[in-house]
């Protein structure tokens, strides 16, 4: 299971972004599968989180909203001689469609 906070840029087709409230996930459940040549490339992984039936999300409004139907999907790649982690993301909603962002880990 996964707890998240995911602070959600909008970005306009002029100008530039603008922030969105954060959304909140708790116990989230997530899959990691390796990635190959039929699914990406070798070496990276593919991180899938799902909202389940125990998962709590919602938009950090006042007050708060309730979010459903969450899914993330992030191909995950060791950098840095694995001491880093590179991740490029995209959040979908069924009803909001999609927002890409990226980020690295460091150990």
């Amino acid at each position: 299971m996964m707890d998240l906070i995911v602070v959600n840029v909008t970005y306009n087709t002029q100008d530039s972004p603008y922030y969105e409230h954060s959304g909140i996930l708790n116990n989230a459940p997530f899959t990691i599968t390796p990635m190959s040549a039929a699914n990406g490339f070798s070496g990276g992984f593919l991180l899938k989180v799902t909202q389940g039936s125990s998962t709590t999300a919602f938009k950090t409004t006042t007050p708060t909203t309730p979010l459903t139907n969450i899914e993330l999907f992030a191909n995950i790649v060791p950098v840095n001689e694995g001491k880093s982690i590179l991740m490029q993301l995209t959040a979908t909603k069924v009803s909001g469609g999609t927002a890409p962002g990226s980020g690295v880990c460091q150990f």
